[in-house]
């Protein structure tokens, strides 16, 4: 009855914002094994034994990044296909970790999630879809 969100390290997708873990899809790779991809990139957590179910309503946003190499600032359009992960271990029991664009996450009830106001726009859409918050 949790779920996990995060930050975006300085320059990237949603900076400042609180978000679900997330990334692309790379050429040839199927949704499902771009998920399990970019959940282990970005926070460390192996989802090949995990129940994994597809929302059929394809979200939309757009976000500022930044290059850390030049400092230029461009924007970025982005559909979301947004899966639902459901782990079989207790949220207190996994082990994250950070080593691609995610600098820090954590585990969040419903409740602590009332009057939070930097969430991602996309985020927070797809958890009121989803029936985890009401707004």
């Amino acid at each position: 009855n949790k779920v996990l969100l995060g930050y975006n390290k300085q320059g990237g997708t949603y900076q400042s914002q609180l978000v679900v873990p997330g990334g692309g899809i790379e050429p040839g790779e199927s949704e499902l094994d771009a998920v399990k991809r970019e959940i282990l990139e970005e926070v460390g957590i192996d989802i090949s034994d995990a129940e994994i179910s597809k929302n059929d309503v394809v979200g939309y946003g757009d976000s500022t990044n930044t290059n850390l190499e030049t400092g230029e600032e461009y924007l970025v359009k982005m559909n979301f296909h947004d899966f639902i992960v459901t782990l079989k271990k207790n949220s207190d029991d996994v082990e994250l970790r950070f080593d691609d664009d995610f600098d820090r996450a954590e585990w969040y009830t419903a409740d602590q999630l009332v009057g939070v106001q930097n969430m991602g726009s996309a985020s927070r859409a797809m958890l009121i879809k989803i029936g985890f918050i009401n707004n």
